[in-house]
């Protein structure tokens, strides 16, 4: 199924944490990643997500049906700016710095 070159990640929220959800990735022999519960401040793709939702809902928009949802995510995602994508990738040393500093407590990240 993979070549071996990637890792999966996911934080330790409740969410993730049952028997078949950590079970999945090892049935499927891909490598976990280890990461502490509520790291919010590590993981850029929680920015992307608020973008995406801020998008997705602007002016308070429903949705009627799955594919109308499906449809207005992917033209989020296709108005995600690459730049905006690298500027929270190149956060990350800032980021993992903050958290040094903090003795792991939050950050403004």
């Amino acid at each position: 199924m993979h070549d071996g070159s990637h890792v999966f990640q996911q934080d330790n929220a409740s969410i993730h944490s049952s028997n078949s959800t950590k079970s999945f990735p090892k049935d499927l022999d891909v490598t976990v990643l280890e990461w502490t519960a509520l790291s919010l401040d590590l993981n850029p793709i929680e920015n992307v997500w608020g973008m995406l939702v801020r998008d997705i809902y602007c002016g308070g928009k429903q949705y009627t049906t799955v594919e109308e949802l499906k449809i207005a995510i992917r033209r989020a995602w296709g108005r995600l700016k690459l730049q905006k994508l690298q500027k929270l990738l190149d956060s990350m040393p800032d980021r993992v710095g903050a958290i040094l500093e903090g003795n792991g407590k939050k950050t403004m990240y």
